[in-house]
Formats: structure tokens, sequence, C-alpha cells
């Protein structure tokens, strides 16, 4: 899908929500000066899951780009 995509980030801050938010709007306006457009450009709302990096690297990693 190329309108998704998957990071892993490690925040000790508890900031998740707003590092995204910069990320994706930093990224779509870039996207859309580039290609001369206007709106929305990733298809659904950021959502994220709490994952201990012990358990969970080898099992999340084919996910991630």
């Amino acid at each position: 899908m190329s309108n998704l995509f998957h990071p892993l980030i490690e925040t000790p801050s508890g900031n998740l929500s707003e590092i995204m938010r910069h990320i994706n709007g930093a990224y779509t306006a870039h996207f859309n000066v580039k290609r001369r457009r206007a709106g929305h450009l990733l298809q659904d709302r950021y959502n994220s899951i709490l994952a201990k990096m012990e358990e969970c690297a080898e099992e999340l990693s084919p996910c991630i780009h």
C-alpha cells in the first residue's frame, strides 16, 4: 500500500503523537509542493502500539519500512 508506512520509533518522553504529527505534516507538505497538489496524503488516522523490543523485534521487523 503506497499510502501507509510503519516506522519503529522509541521515545522516552512519551510524545509519540507529537512526533508523528510533525513527520506526517512535514512529509505531506513536501510531497504536495513537489507534485503541485493539495490535500491529504495518508489514508487513515495515526495509530500506535506499545511493543517491548526484546520480545517483539523479530516479529515486527518484516512490517517496518
